[in-house]
């Protein structure tokens, strides 16, 4: 549960909050017009770990179970440890990290949109730049990865500035393989984001943002050698799509916004493996990214970092809630 990550054990998050770390609070939670999805824990609430930040992204926690997260606005990767203190791991506002991700060996990977890399932390503190550039030209935006078991990694390449001076061709999905080696693996997205491979990294997950304002969730088959085949539409919406995580059953969470300031279905979407909307998690700011930890759920949404605790055994995948995703198209199960 996130009560072992973050000393939540045997009280209850509001108690623990004003007695032992005093500094935080239950958050002042978007309006939920819908019963929870079942994946949320009975009775847990969305809690505000950590605020007063530029605009967080990225959230990865480390086998310590140290959350480690991203802010765009300051340009610095922090570190939020069990014991509730914050501090600044890296800082490089030019270099603008965004996506994180941990490897087996502790080793933190992060998508850098400003300098157009991605780079690895190494143990010691080093920074291993693995890939910069693609066909001679500087990569667009790097902006969220994900790892393989075996060493690969993909990420996404958006670009959130005039077309004029894109440096790459594309917008699109990059595969590194385990020997350094970086081919485009999907060049036919307007704006892909979020990333995420399924447990068994037989099927690989991105969110897109296409020129009408649709947010879609687009599913490939990966091959052996992280290429990318059968590309289907896992599931879209009028809202923007942003990272993405997966539980142990296969339930996909998605940061989802509207334009503008509307709070309207503001949150982390939650979808049966089938596509099947399952219900929100509603968030009072603008969701970025999310992660899953020890039975906890993290969400980044503008200046602040939130948490709420899951439990898979209540999960009942039977009760969809499709009308709090009234605009969702199915393409049904492959």
């Amino acid at each position: 549960m996130l009560a072992t990550r973050f000393l939540l054990r045997s009280m209850h998050y509001a108690l623990w909050m004003l007695i032992v770390l005093g500094a935080f609070a239950v958050t002042d939670v978007a309006a939920q017009d819908e019963p929870l999805p079942s994946v949320v824990a009975e009775g847990a609430e969305l809690v505000e770990l950590a605020a007063g930040y530029g605009f967080v992204e990225g959230p990865s926690v480390d086998a310590a179970g140290a959350l480690f997260f991203t802010d765009l606005g300051n340009g610095s990767i922090n570190v939020l440890s069990p014991d509730g203190n914050a501090s600044v791991y890296r800082s490089s506002r030019a270099d603008a990290a965004n996506g994180l991700a941990f490897d087996a060996q502790g080793r933190l990977h992060a998508c850098e949109g400003g300098s157009g890399r991605i780079t690895r932390t190494e143990t010691d503190g080093s920074v291993t730049v693995l890939a910069a550039e693609f066909a001679g030209a500087r990569f667009n935006s790097p902006n969220d990865l994900a790892l393989t078991r075996a060493g690969g990694m993909y990420f996404t390449d958006p670009f959130f500035g005039s077309s004029v001076a894109q440096p790459q061709p594309v917008t699109g999905v990059y595969y590194i393989g385990p020997d350094g080696q970086v081919a485009l693996v999907a060049g036919d997205l307007d704006r892909p984001n979020g990333i995420v491979l399924s447990a068994d990294e037989s099927v690989l997950y991105v969110t897109n943002d296409n020129p009408v304002g649709v947010g879609e969730i687009w599913a490939f088959d990966v091959a052996a050698d992280g290429a990318l085949a059968n590309k289907w539409l896992f599931a879209a919406a009028a809202r923007i799509m942003d990272g993405m995580a997966l539980d142990v059953l296969g339930n996909l969470y998605a940061a989802s916004f509207n334009q503008g300031n509307s709070s309207a279905g503001r949150g982390v979407w939650v979808f049966a493996p089938n596509g099947n909307s399952m219900g929100l998690i509603a968030t009072p700011e603008q969701p970025s990214n999310c992660t899953i930890a020890d039975g906890g759920l993290y969400i980044t949404a503008s200046k602040r970092v939130f948490a709420i605790d899951l439990h898979m055994a209540n999960v009942d995948a039977t009760v969809l809630q499709q009308r709090t995703w009234a605009q969702i198209k199915i393409t049904g199960v492959k």
